[in-house]
């Protein structure tokens, strides 16, 4: 996307609060959606699969963060001091 040029149609994700223009989006949005949107970083289709980042305490799909095999704790890599771009290969302390 090339910014910023419509706000109005923007879809702000209840979770994360980041905005997307709905003809950026796949498949493209046709109209505000009712009720909460949640981007597809932080949809969770089954909401027991749900899990909570120590740092944030936002709610996202397990997969799409960082566990502690020690303590199977869970963070976002974006609240990960520095931040993490790819999921840690092998076991994480």
């Amino acid at each position: 996307c090339d910014g910023v040029k419509c706000p109005q149609r923007m879809v702000p994700c209840k979770q994360c609060y980041k905005r997307w223009h709905m003809k950026c989006m796949d498949p493209k949005m046709t109209e505000l959606p009712e009720g909460d949107w949640f981007c597809a970083d932080c949809d969770v289709e089954e909401p027991e699969e749900a899990s909570v980042c120590e740092k944030c305490d936002g709610v996202t799909c397990p997969r799409r963060m960082v566990p502690c095999k020690q303590c199977d704790k869970r963070w976002h890599m974006k609240c990960m001091d520095p931040k993490m771009t790819e999921l840690p290969e092998g076991d994480w302390f």
